[in-house]
């Protein structure tokens, strides 16, 4: 017929010196591409040109091995887009395989290749600063080491096997030991600020988790010698006993004003485990002391993987009645109500003025 002749036409004349890509169009609008030699094919029927020399196979374009793969790749790429079509390619559609998501492999390749439900995720629990807490020399008065613990969670899970840690980085200065299995990073010197990092890998994946080391330099000791109108103290002693010990400075005196009168107040937070107890005194010799109030006690501090600091505080009050314009001695003591150990400062402050 007409499409046959036209074609057999191309294809003799062009059989001494045949192309591959050359084409052809019926008067229909077919096009028709040269693949390979030994006969013509139009759509599925082979013809065998007698009487010529072996020509090159022709195919309609629209079957051509690299239309076939364009079309199907942008089925594909459509239907992952779409997250609803069949992700997959046949045989013949000119993949060796069946492109599957369970095809995914290799080292390091995300849990369950690459599932991203909730139950897979992992995450790293937030880590509670290092406060550590100077004098105003620089020495840091906190108690050392102090802990933290590195927690990797599965899908809200917590990982108790399976992940392993170990040091990333640390600031210079700062001194710490790392739980290989646990997860334990003891922080044994802090003279200086920084950042603490640490890698948890699990199921070949490295994940990272991040500690601040924060420290406070305390105020200088301010007042307190005869005739002072006020004193101020943010430098306490840390204390590991159940009885009332003197923790700001000795021989620190205020005196009182033209109405009798002093002003006092004091509070600190404190790691460590127990709760702290603190009372203010005052004295006109130095060795016969009165309470400006009643003890008071803070809020319990906890320590272990997750600590939390304690917090105590004696509200601002007038204490009248005293001998006017006189030098009083004042003093704050603390003691810890249970437990064991040492409780630590941090953010303290004890001042002793006139109103």
């Amino acid at each position: 017929d007409d499409q046959l002749l036209i074609v057999a036409t191309l294809a003799a004349a062009d059989a001494l010196n045949p192309k591959v890509g050359q084409r052809a169009m019926t008067p229909d609008g077919m096009i028709y591409r040269r693949v390979s030699s030994t006969g013509i094919i139009l759509g599925t029927t082979v013809v065998t040109l007698g009487g010529f020399r072996p020509s090159m196979k022709w195919t309609a374009e629209a079957d051509q091995p690299v239309v076939a793969a364009r079309d199907a790749g942008a089925r594909l790429g459509f239907n992952v887009w779409d997250s609803t079509g069949d992700n997959s390619l046949s045989d013949d559609e000119l993949m060796n395989v069946n492109q599957q998501w369970v095809d995914v492999n290799g080292d390091g390749i995300p849990d369950d290749y690459a599932d991203v439900t909730a139950a897979a995720q992992i995450t790293i629990d937030p880590l509670t600063p290092f406060d550590i807490q100077a004098n105003s020399s620089g020495e840091t008065t906190s108690a050392l080491p102090q802990s933290r613990t590195v927690k990797v969670r599965k899908g809200g899970v917590l990982l108790t096997s399976g992940v392993s840690f170990s040091q990333n980085s640390v600031s210079a200065g700062l001194t710490i030991a790392v739980g290989a299995s646990s997860g334990v990073i003891d922080l044994t010197a802090a003279p200086v600020a920084g950042v603490i990092i640490i890698d948890a890998v699990y199921a070949g994946v490295t994940y990272q988790a991040a500690v601040l080391v924060n420290r406070t330099k305390a105020a200088a000791i301010t007042g307190g010698g005869a005739g002072s109108t006020q004193f101020i103290d943010d430098e306490w002693t840390n204390i590991s006993t159940t009885t009332f010990v003197q923790v700001t400075d000795t021989d620190a005196k205020v005196q009182s004003n033209a109405s009798g009168e002093l002003r006092y107040s004091g509070s600190a937070s404190y790691n460590g485990a127990g709760t702290a107890v603190i009372k203010a005194q005052y004295s006109l010799d130095g060795i016969t002391w009165s309470d400006f109030a009643a003890e008071v006690s803070g809020l319990p501090a906890i320590e272990g993987g997750e600590p939390e600091p304690g917090y105590v505080a004696i509200a601002a009050a007038t204490k009248t009645g005293l001998s006017v314009s006189t030098d009083y001695f004042v003093r704050l003591l603390a003691k810890r109500s249970a437990d064991s150990g040492t409780l630590s400062w941090f953010g303290a402050g004890f001042t002793i003025k006139q109103p």
